[in-house]
């Protein structure tokens, strides 16, 4: 799954979600999920709250990536295999007209 992320790495940033996106969040953001097409954590593993709600809504989730908050960027287009448990930032072709 590729989408755009939205980085939400604290509670004052709620008002920031994008819908639709991929959530790179604290794994406590549990109630946003219905928002989202992938969820990325920074902390914690697969019987944590968090991707349980995420298989429960059939989205991708990977967790425990560390600094995933502090190295993605909000817009960022991530592809998310929660099969390998991998996030790729998708590089942006800015010669490419249809990517301004």
């Amino acid at each position: 799954m590729t989408a755009t992320a939205c980085v939400l790495p604290s509670p004052d940033s709620a008002g920031e979600v994008i819908s639709g996106a991929v959530f790179v969040c604290p794994p406590a953001w549990t109630q946003l999920l219905t928002q989202a097409l992938a969820f990325v954590t920074d902390i914690g593993g697969m019987l944590a709250h968090g991707p349980i709600i995420a298989r429960e809504f059939r989205i991708p989730a990977v967790l425990g990536l560390g600094d995933a908050t502090r190295k993605i960027q909000t817009d960022d287009l991530l592809t998310v295999d929660g099969n390998s448990g991998t996030v790729q930032v998708v590089p942006v072709d800015t010669t490419d007209p249809s990517n301004t």
